[in-house]
This record gives structure tokens, sequence and C-alpha cells, in this order.
């Protein structure tokens, strides 16, 4: 395809006459400044070229030359404009990178900074090969599945879960902060690392998800690679798909995976680990995500699995597979379930995040590209670590006891607000810590569920302002941009925060940032977030979150500290005094 930008033509008069003229354009980025700093290498421009004039010139295409000094880097790329509208994938060379946008004639420079953060805190991409299993992943004929080939779509897939998490949370107005990546940190280190495991791949087509995320996890933090200070995004080689012998297609994503062996998609912990039974459908390049993410190829589903959310083609499997992933990962950092959003079943629209739909019907929605997919199962390890089985099941959605209480009771609650407030500067005066306080009375009372408050806090507000579907609840997001794999924090800011159990207060001397009540299933009943720059150093907890026994409390503060604790059942009066 022709480099230079492709254009209407119009006839004047019998001769062919150009309508482009380079004053008829102007060329923007919406999302970047230059001179911004990014502590991740793969960058996502959102932009635009305007058409002054009447101009009849459509462009269809722009250039982004790109340069650095330190690298020796000199490259161009070519990505689509559609309604005047672009979206583009840069991998950065480390310190400065100069670029230059081209369209009609007219450029824009931009000036990015690759600087990742000083930390030992990093992620591994990592592709597990079973013993006696040569390591190719199923794939259809004429693709790749090479380990080389795998551990090339892991690690870019890495990359754009790093980018998807930045830029997610800079729409909810935190900034963009991201996790690193151990090449990040370390240049020298494989972007995905390949683990040649002792477990046989026989033993592992013959074990479920659940022994599967326990066996690696064990024998990973038992191997060199074993830290605490590092988490794996992996993939499992011997995943293979055994279609029904007579030529049936599965007709539900239970039936499809019913035919899967050494499947399993779970996050917790310091793992993340899935299938590798749609890496034929993922990218390998930078350049190739936006064609992979929008290839209509569909999906022959007697050989191979399709988990597109019922979409069937490549694109849509690229996009629910690479959404799966983030949200387990987002397991690892502590993320419970949310009702909606990417901890929920928000990510399968994860491609929207790259590419321009063609028309605004392509903008779709989850709920109506989804609507044979329930919400995930959710599953609690042993180890207090809170884990999702993805997978669907015929089962409906009652409302759990707890909110009924909990709505019954706010009217009430609200009732007694004023009263609340002056309450807390009582206690505290009375502990003599003269601190502050705060219930769950304040303006930091979020709705989740059937809670409400009189006065939201909407120093998030932005996240629902979105057009691809794809973004953190409020609650996730304040808890990642406050978390230690996020930031860079210092001894000194280290803080404690603790729960004394007698008071019921949560306590911390740095401030406490996100409070929530999970059930049993790690799903997120109530949360609260302190968002302002006063400290709120006690948070005193509303004695309804006990009604329910198997709650876990979860809490962040300002240093990033987490407080997991389960709470203890015991029975609340029908009636408020």
């Amino acid at each position: 395809m022709h480099l230079d930008c492709e254009m209407e033509k119009v006839n004047t008069q019998g001769t062919g006459i150009s309508t482009c003229n380079s004053a008829d354009h102007d060329i923007f980025v919406s999302n970047l400044q230059s001179g911004e700093v990014l502590c991740y290498s793969v960058v996502l421009i959102k932009g635009g070229v305007t058409n002054k004039n009447n101009s009849l010139c459509v462009p269809q295409n722009c250039k982004i030359k790109q340069f650095n000094n330190f690298s020796g880097l000199s490259k161009t790329t070519q990505w689509p404009i559609i309604n005047f509208r672009f979206k583009c994938l840069v991998e950065l060379s480390l310190e400065e990178n100069e670029l230059v946008v081209e369209c009609c004639g007219r450029t824009l420079e931009l000036k990015l900074h690759y600087k990742p953060r000083k930390t030992s805190l990093s992620v591994i991409p990592l592709y597990i090969v079973c013993h006696g299993h040569d390591g190719k992943f199923q794939a259809p004929a004429g693709v790749e599945n090479s380990i080389r080939s795998a551990c090339e779509r892991i690690a870019l897939g890495a990359k754009l879960i790093q980018t998807v998490i930045a830029e997610k949370l800079y729409d909810c107005n935190f900034g963009r902060k991201t996790f690193q990546l151990e090449t990040d940190i370390d240049p020298s280190a494989p972007d995905c690392v390949t683990f040649h495991s002792q477990l046989s791949h026989e033993k592992a087509r013959k074990m479920n998800p659940h022994e599967l995320w326990e066996h690696f996890g064990r024998e990973l933090m038992m191997s060199s690679l074993g830290s605490n200070n590092r988490k794996f995004l992996a993939f499992l080689s011997c995943t293979r798909y055994n279609p029904p012998t007579d030529g049936t297609v599965p007709n539900t994503y239970t039936e499809m995976l019913s035919a899967m062996e050494a499947h399993v998609a779970l996050g917790g912990g310091g793992l993340a680990i899935f299938g590798s039974a749609c890496l034929y459908t993922w990218a390998k390049t930078v350049e190739d995500v936006i064609p992979y993410l929008t290839n209509q190829t569909k999906v022959d589903s007697k050989y191979f699995m399709d988990d597109s959310c019922y979409r069937g083609t490549y694109g849509s499997c690229f996009s629910t597979t690479l959404g799966s992933a983030l949200h387990e990962l987002g397991h690892t950092f502590d993320l419970g379930h949310s009702s909606d959003g990417i901890m929920g079943r928000g990510f399968d629209n994860i491609d929207l995040v790259f590419t321009v739909p063609k028309n605004d019907n392509e903008n779709r929605t989850s709920s109506k590209t989804c609507a044979h997919i329930v919400k995930p199962v959710f599953r609690e390890l042993s180890q207090n670590s809170t884990v999702c089985l993805t997978r669907l099941l015929q089962v409906s959605y009652t409302v759990t006891p707890l909110e009924e209480k909990l709505k019954q009771k706010q009217e009430n609650i609200n009732r007694r607000a004023d009263f609340n407030s002056t309450e807390n500067v009582h206690n505290a005066k009375r502990h003599g810590t003269g601190k502050k306080f705060a219930s769950q009375s304040g303006n930091n009372f979020e709705k989740t569920n059937s809670l409400q408050n009189k006065k939201p806090n909407n120093t998030t507000e932005k996240l629902m302002d979105i057009s691809d579907h794809t973004y953190w609840s409020k609650s996730c997001a304040a808890l990642l941009s406050y978390h230690r794999w996020f930031n860079d924090y210092t001894d000194e800011f280290s803080g404690e925060l603790v729960l004394d159990s007698v008071r019921n207060v949560i306590e911390s001397s740095v401030g406490i940032r996100v409070v929530e009540i999970r059930d049993g299933s790690g799903q997120i009943l109530c949360d609260w977030q302190f968002l302002e720059e006063k400290k709120i150093t006690e948070f005193a907890l509303p004695s309804e979150v006990y009604s329910e026994a198997g709650q876990l409390l979860v809490a962040e503060d300002s240093a990033g500290n987490i407080l997991k604790h389960p709470l203890p059942f015991y029975a609340v009066s029908a009636s408020v005094p």
C-alpha cells in the first residue's frame, strides 16, 4: 500500500484536480502532551485530523516517524484514519523518543520519554512447557506455534495490558500508573521467560484449573524465579481442545469448556495463569495489533477453541482473551470482583481501546455483545488470595440477604446521618486521638449494589465518560492507584494499617484511601474511597457489615499497605435505634 495519504478526488470540468490542500487540515493528539514521561514502553496515541474549508479530502492513513538517539532507532509506521480519527501504537525506546505524525502534508511533533520507575516489584510474562511436551500451542495450519512465537505473543500481550491499565487509570484522573515488567527494570531480561516444568503434560491435562494454579504457583516459588517481589503472567503450552469426533460444534461455552484439557483462567496471589488454546489469535508485533483485533476471520470451532464471547471471529477471540488476562492479573493486585467494569465482565470489548470503530453501531456495549454470558463464578483459595474461575454456568442472580437487610435499613441510616456525624466527633475526642475520623455517614460513602449515599465522591467521575466500554469501577481504580506495585514508596512512608477489633475501627497514620467489604466469592458488596488531600486516619466500620458470615474486609492506605481481615458474624437487630 502506498505510504502517502490516500484521498478522494473529484473532476472539475473534466480535468482531474486534487481537492487536498495542506491548509485544509490540522493534526491533533487528544490523550498525550509533548514531553510526557511514561513508565511503560507501548504507548497508545489517540487523535485526529481536522477538515476545514469544506475540503473533499478524506484522509485514510497517517504515518508516524520515530527517532531515538539513545538506541539509534529510526522507524516509520502507518496507521488507518477512520472518520478523521486515529489510534496508533508505538513502542518506545528508553529515554527520549521524537515522534512526527504526518498526514496530508501536515505534521505534528511529539516528544515522549520512556523512563521505568525504580522499583524491585515486577511482573514476568511466562510460557510454561510441561515435561515431555514440545511447547507448541494449538493453532491452524500456517500459524507459527513454536515456543518463540508463543513468547512473542505473550510478551506483547503483557505490554498491551500495561497500556490499558495506564490509560484506564488516566481516565479516572489517577495518572498513567501501571506495573513494571521485568524487562522495564532490567533491559537484559527476556521479554518472556520459558519455564520448563517437572509436571508431565499427561498429568497436567488431567488436572482441574484450581489444581493447575496451585501446582505451578508452588513450583514457581520453589524455582530460581521465585520471589515475593515478582508476579507471573503465565500461559500453559499443553492446553488442548478436543472437539467432538462427530464433527458437531459446541453451542455453549460450557460445552466448549468440557472439550478442553489443561485449560485454566485463574489469578490471585502472585500468579495469573491461562491456557494457550487461543494464542493463535494474538498478535506478535505492535504493528499487527490493530489488524489482528479487527480480523473478521471466523473461528472454526470444530477444530479450535472459540473464546470470543459468542462473536466467533479471530479479532473478538483476541479481544476477549486479552481482556480476561487483564482481569485475572488484576486479582494478583488484590482487586476483588466489581458489579461492572474490567473486574466484572466488562473486558470483552478491550479491542475498542486500541481501535476506532468504522461507524457508531460498532461502538457496542458488553450487555449486547455478550448477551449469553453470565457473571463469572468466583472461588476463594486457601491462601486467602482472590481467584476468579471464568466459566459459564446456567445460573440466575438473586439479591443476597445482606443486601436486602441493608436496603431495608438505608432509610433509617440516612435519618441518622446528622447524628452520627456529630457522634463521630465526640468519639474522636473521647478516645483522645485528635485524628480525622470517618464513618458510613460521611460524604465518602460510595454506592455499590444496594448501598446508597447522599453525596457520592465524584473524584473519579471521569471514568464513566468512555467510548470503549472498558473501565475500572471506582473502588478498583482507587485501590490500584495507591498499590505498591504501581508506585514508588520509601521506608519513611511505610506507615501501618491495622484494625482495632475492639472499637471496629481501621487505623493508618499515613491516611486510609480505600475500604471494601467483599463476600465469600470476592464480590465487592460496599466500598469507600478517601481521595481528598486531607488524611482520614481512622474509619469506623458500620455495624451492618457484620450481618453476614464469611465476609472479608479489605483496606488500603496512602503507602500502599493492604489489610485483609475476615469479619465475624453476629446478629443485628431488625430495628435501628
